[in-house]
């Protein structure tokens, strides 16, 4: 159910055998000398869903007869990332890095669920606060450091420390990283947590010498990854390019590389598909779907996502601290409306509840209908209101639209709206910094399977955001952590949920974003991630 993604680099060892410290150095110098990558790094967030491996319940598209691995994979983007560092990367950033970076230390399966499939392959609770974890042997970095104990030890310490990284609130509750062995590392709480196998999903492998020698700004511009593919160079403004490692511990790519360009404009990238160049094309426009799917040589792939498009409200500012308000905002939101009207009734399913993808399906929700006349009754006793709404129109082929089409609703029931669109990594910025005022349209997505992402994330006082203010969330969520069962904890997370979402409207849920993937006929191995970030490892071209 759950993904973040399983996109990865490739291993550039020296030799065949563990390389030393010194010609870790070396590497690491050598490797800024000869690329040059001037992008600045920021600080992002999406919870924007992502947290494991792509989840391969999806149909697959194409044939698995002589696929011809000496082609490059030519994929058309959104958003340029600022970074390729995932520590403060989100899940639209991922769409490129993610390539580059074994899938979380613990990987998923099927179901979403922390698998022993991946580079961590055992874990056992020894006590109520301590996790004991066992690696697979024989994993190395690109540049030839092992991937060990004291790896583990380095990237989960780096994420705690890391003040721009979307996943440090989620760490925070860690308070030692003992090293048992090389393939054995314990993991010990300041209280008993079950979160914490599901967190290990969401964390991507750091190699501890070179992220030491270069820094974290450095990293993000020239990364060593675990994966099946390696960073080979960043043209800003035009490509990311990565090529395929043949040692890669799962077996060589069915690619010879991948080539990232970026464009903004969803009829754009259609086009570049249609002329032939590019082979696969993300976000496409649900406008323009029925022109590949009958198109000579392209097809599409639709899958509903996990990114959950929300309405954040934020009660600890001056805009909405009317409880009243933002009671009137949530009763005229028509959620139905924006599927049937604005995304022409495939391009997403409506939402009501943000935990949902951890219990129940979106189709099994309880959506209320809209009450543009309860909400208009509200806002007549209110003085005025004037809100407004931020959104990213370069988020995706959808975001822009949504706003819109929301906008409209509220002031059709008297309430003044102020457009604020922003550049997507600008307002992920602001987001995660907590300094925004009035409504924010922000796809949500679980970065790991566990509920603590979206109360830790969005609701507690220490949360990411720091958006809503609601009594007893704080207390309800150190209950629901260390419970000593998930019954008990699911419970306590349904009680926050009840209080932050329905009662005060901290956030309004209002749609599951239906994905759609353009691509030509012959690429197969495509399997649709429920989030954004798509697993290249098993992709090939027919032969």
């Amino acid at each position: 159910m759950f993904t973040v993604v399983l996109h990865m680099l490739v291993a550039v060892a020296s030799g065949g055998g563990p390389a030393t410290q010194g010609s870790i150095m070396q590497f690491a110098s050598s490797r800024l000398r000869r690329r040059t990558l001037v992008v600045a790094a920021a600080a992002l967030l999406t919870v924007p869903l992502a947290a494991g491996q792509a989840i391969a319940s999806a149909e697959l598209v194409g044939t698995t007869q002589s696929p011809d691995a000496d082609r490059t994979l030519r994929v058309v983007v959104p958003l340029e990332p600022p970074s390729l560092n995932p520590l403060n990367g989100s899940q639209s950033t991922g769409l490129v890095w993610g390539s580059m970076f074994e899938a979380g230390m613990i990987a998923l399966d099927a179901d979403g669920r922390p698998s022993d499939t991946g580079m961590i392959t055992a874990w056992e609770r020894t006590e109520p606060d301590t996790w004991r974890f066992t690696l697979r042997p024989d994993v190395t970095f690109h540049n030839g450091e092992p991937f060990d104990a004291e790896a583990v030890k380095f990237t989960i310490e780096t994420y705690q420390a890391g003040e721009s990284s979307p996943m440090r609130a989620y760490t925070l509750g860690i308070t030692a990283v003992t090293v048992v062995d090389s393939l054995t590392v314990d993991v010990t709480t300041e209280s008993p947590d079950l979160s914490i196998p599901a967190v290990l999903t969401a964390l991507r492998a750091l190699p501890p010498v070179y992220y030491t020698e270069v820094g974290e700004d450095a990293f993000g511009q020239d990364p060593v990854g675990a994966g099946p593919f390696v960073f080979e160079s960043w043209e800003p403004g035009t490509r990311v390019t990565v090529t395929a490692n043949p040692e890669y511990w799962r077996g060589a790519p069915g690619l010879a590389g991948i080539e990232y360009t970026f464009a903004g404009d969803g009829a754009t990238r259609v086009s570049l598909l249609q002329s032939g160049e590019a082979d696969l094309v993300i976000s496409v426009p649900v406008q323009l779907r029925d022109d590949l799917r009958d198109g000579d040589g392209t097809t599409t792939v639709e899958k509903q996502s996990l990114a959950e498009f929300s309405l954040f409200q934020v009660t600890n500012k001056e805009q909405l601290t009317d409880p009243e308000l933002r009671s009137a905002i949530a009763l005229a939101v028509d959620r139905q409306a924006l599927v049937d009207y604005v995304l022409e009734g495939e391009g997403g399913v409506p939402a009501s509840n943000i935990l949902a993808p951890l219990y129940f399906a979106p189709e099994e929700q309880d959506v209320p209908a809209a009450d543009p006349d309860a909400a208009r009754a509200i806002v007549e006793t209110l003085d005025d209101p004037t809100v407004t709404i931020s959104y990213g129109p370069n988020q995706s082929a959808s975001t822009e639209a949504i706003a819109e089409a929301v906008a409209g609703m509220l002031e059709e029931v008297g309430i003044t709206v102020e457009r604020n669109p922003m550049d997507f990594a600008q307002l992920q910025t602001e987001f995660v910094g907590g300094t925004m005022d009035g409504l924010i349209l922000y796809p949500i997505v679980p970065v790991f399977p566990h509920p603590k992402v979206f109360v830790e994330g969005f609701l507690t006082s220490d949360s990411i955001t720091k958006y809503c203010n609601s009594p007893g969330i704080d207390e309800l969520n150190d209950q629901a952590i260390a419970a000593e069962d998930e019954a008990t904890s699911d419970a306590l997370y349904h009680e926050i949920h009840a209080i932050a979402i329905d009662q005060d409207q901290c956030i309004t849920p209002l749609l599951y974003d239906v994905q759609s993937w353009g691509m030509v006929s012959e690429l197969q191995g495509f399997v649709a991630p429920p989030a954004n970030i798509i697993d290249y490892f098993p992709l090939s071209f027919e032969g």
